[in-house]
């Protein structure tokens, strides 16, 4: 194999960032190309041979097989990989017609009731690159008809054609994200991943990472019935079907666990403490009072952001569970003047990103308060900022909570809401155990939980058990009406002076001015005592937590890296198993976990040996130089805009310094030896009196349910 393919003919290389690109070059070829085989032929992927109208039925093991709990898979070709335009068309057409519920192709499926939720899966990185509807919550029944009702339903979309509108409002969308480049990975390693994956499938490393061309060449095409001949020709077409049916596990057939076996994690870096510096320094911000709300403002360049925080600290925590059911609702409700989905397409078409949701942050300070804040979050471009004003006040102020339209919309949503989170435990059920963990011993953390977790999940189940949703649309309607018109505003604007100008001039004009409003207050919300809890949940794999209380400290963040690296990862991952694991440190609380691990009394043994491992091991200069740059590594991870601008809003609101930070900084670079060796030997009684959260297959919490006070099936 390594001499198949370790060739600098079967090499791509990327660089990114201001450089000397001819020493760069020359130092790649004496170091390392030149020392490297040439000759050997790039081996080609091959193509597969499309298989439409290929249906197969197969069970998938569950130890609570319900008959409503069917799935169907449609996948098809889209195309060549190489034709981006065409792939490019593909995702805009998914999103105008299946972006959301309303979106017309999505809406029509749902009025069917084959399922409870339709789910979209697009890969064009992939030489073939291929179009999934998935159907969940179907019926044995239902199920077999999924493929017909999407063949009748873009039928009839067709025989009207695609509204231009909604169309252009995705495009416009798409191409602002592909000039704001959202997520977390930093812009270089994203170009790198494109560059890699065009060379590999095409031999053109520049084939994925230039697409304003795309972009005018598909504009031109809305009005030409492009997009509709594009939808004729992927979903009129046979697709491959796969039915999964809930049943059972045949314990003969169960996978046992992975057999332990030994193995070594060697680390190697080549920067030191000295090569790490002080550290980016934030640029300031100003702080002014307008139209009964605080504005404030961080220059800079580029598109707008554009963010509203109104101050939930003299709501309960009830009240603050319903609103942050309400942001999962809005895109979902009628105003006075537009449905649903014309709001929907004025949001994709004047802005690029949207989004409305529950914010909870804690200062750093010994007893700082918890800030909970309704946030309404928008991007977009500068010549944009007054439709975004009038858009975001109609989306917020204007959705009508209460009818019988509304009403149907919350039946729907809370019942795909509670249907997602079901198939999270299973997927990421490692953060629902770390949350469950933290609402103990913080109020941040309680309230996270009550708004994401195994709380939120009983609300809903709540909520669909009364079915009163008469009665939650007034509740929603009474508390978005207090917190709108009486609470705190912050307005955050990060964008230019222009802008703010602008701003300046909207705002009194706007639905978010208000003549008083009550000064904010910190949020608060009762603690439970902690109790050692396990979830059973649908799956065969376990997540298991050890969570503790700990006052901050920086300098615990290199212990935490070396738990992660030098100790859980061999005895956890290489050697029992489990697909993650690691040590988290948070502001007020230390956790352990484990991901998609086939133990788990086993892991939580192998957790409180921790210890005395890492107090017993000798650390070198050279081990401390590796783990204190890897631990600052993830303090200098480049952030994207939108993030950048969101962490200096949370600054604000807590009070955090570049001083603050800078001292963080220069303390976690003090770490000896001494100091790593004492902090991991304090870790035995600390870990004694921790929590301990799992959720894991029915078997594994049996097993071990004597770590638990308190078992549940979710």
């Amino acid at each position: 194999m390594y001499r198949r393919h370790y060739s600098a003919d079967n090499c791509c290389i990327t660089l990114y960032g201001k450089m000397d690109m001819a020493e760069k070059l020359a130092f790649l070829d004496e170091h390392y190309l030149s020392r490297m085989p040439k000759g050997t032929s790039r081996p080609r992927l091959t193509m597969q041979d499309q298989q439409n109208g290929v249906r197969v039925c197969i069970p998938y093991y569950t130890e609570n097989p319900e008959p409503d709990q069917v799935q169907c898979a449609l996948a098809w070709y889209t195309g060549a990989f190489a034709d981006r335009e065409r792939q490019l068309g593909v995702e805009i057409l998914l999103d105008a017609l299946l972006g959301t519920n309303q979106s017309p192709l999505k809406a029509a499926l749902l009025e069917q009731k084959l399922g409870a939720d339709i789910d979209i899966g697009f890969d064009d990185s992939t030489l073939q690159p291929t179009l999934e509807l998935v159907l969940r919550g179907a019926t044995a029944e239902t199920a077999p008809k999924f493929a017909a009702g999407v063949k009748q339903a873009v039928t009839d979309l067709l025989a009207g054609g695609i509204p231009e509108e909604l169309l252009l409002a995705s495009l416009n969308a798409m191409e602002f994200a592909s000039l704001e480049r959202p997520g977390s990975l930093p812009d270089g390693v994203l170009d790198a991943i494109y560059a890699a994956t065009g060379w590999l499938h095409t031999g053109d490393p520049a084939l994925l990472l230039h697409t304003d061309k795309l972009f005018a060449s598909l504009r031109e095409k809305l009005s030409t019935g492009w997009f509709n001949d594009l939808l004729k020709d992927l979903l009129l077409a046979e697709p491959v079907q796969v039915i999964q049916t809930p049943a059972l596990p045949k314990k003969d057939e169960e996978d046992a666990a992975p057999a332990r076996t030994d193995g070594k994690l060697v680390l190697d870096h080549p920067l030191t403490v000295a090569d790490l510096g002080d550290g980016d320094r934030s640029a300031a911000g100003t702080v002014e009072p307008l139209a009964g709300a605080e504005l404030l403002h961080h220059p800079s360049k580029g598109s707008l952001y554009l963010n509203f925080y109104y101050d939930l600290g003299e709501c309960t925590p009830e009240e603050v569970q319903y609103l942050d059911l309400l942001t999962d609702i809005l895109d979902e409700l009628d105003t006075p003047e537009h449905t649903a989905r014309e709001l929907q397409t004025q949001r994709a078409t004047w802005l690029g990103n949207s989004m409305a949701c529950i914010s909870f942050w804690t200062g750093r300070q010994e007893g700082a308060p918890c800030h909970a804040k309704l946030t309404l979050c928008l991007s977009l471009l500068e010549r944009s900022l007054e439709k975004a004003v009038e858009i975001g006040g109609e989306w917020l102020y204007d959705t009508v909570l209460t009818g019988a339209a509304a009403e149907a919309a919350y039946a729907r949503v809370v019942s795909q809401l509670k249907l997602r989170m079901e198939q999270l435990f299973i997927q990421q059920g490692n953060e629902f155990a770390s949350t469950r963990a933290r609402a103990h011993y913080y109020v941040e953390g309680a309230a996270d939980e009550a708004c994401t977790g195994v709380s939120y999940y009983h609300f809903l189940c709540s909520l669909l058990e009364k079915a009163d949703w008469s009665a939650l649309g007034a509740k929603l309607d009474a508390v978005r009406s207090r917190v709108l018109q009486t609470a705190a505003l912050t307005v955050s604007l990060h964008g230019s002076e222009d802008a703010l100008e602008k701003l300046r001039a909207l705002l009194p004009e706007s639905r978010f001015a208000a003549a008083r409003r009550t000064p904010a207050h910190p949020y608060t919300q009762p603690l439970t005592p902690p109790v050692n809890e396990a979830f059973i949940i649908d799956g065969s794999v376990n997540y298991d937590v050890l969570a503790w209380p700990m006052p901050r400290d920086s300098r615990r963040r290199v212990l935490a890296r070396v738990m992660s690296y030098e100790y859980l990862w061999h005895t956890i991952r290489e050697v029992g198993g489990a697909y993650g694991t690691g040590m988290l440190c948070a502001d007020g609380i230390e956790f352990l976990y484990t991901y998609r691990d086939p133990h788990l009394r086993e892991s939580y043994e192998i957790f409180a040996n921790a210890p005395a491992a890492l107090a017993a091991r000798d650390y070198t200069a050279r081990d401390l130089d590796e783990f204190i740059v890897g631990t600052a590594a993830k303090l200098d991870t480049p952030r994207k805009a939108r993030a950048a601008a969101r962490e200096l809003d949370h600054r604000y609101f807590c009070g955090i310094t570049d001083e603050m930070l800078a001292a963080d900084r220069k303390a976690l670079c003090s770490v000896d030896a001494a100091l790593l060796k004492a902090q991991a030997a304090a870790l035995s009684d600390v870990l004694s009196g921790g929590v301990r959260v799992a959720f894991g297959s029915k078997d594994a919490v049996e097993a071990a349910k004597d770590l638990f006070d308190r078992v549940e099936t979710l």
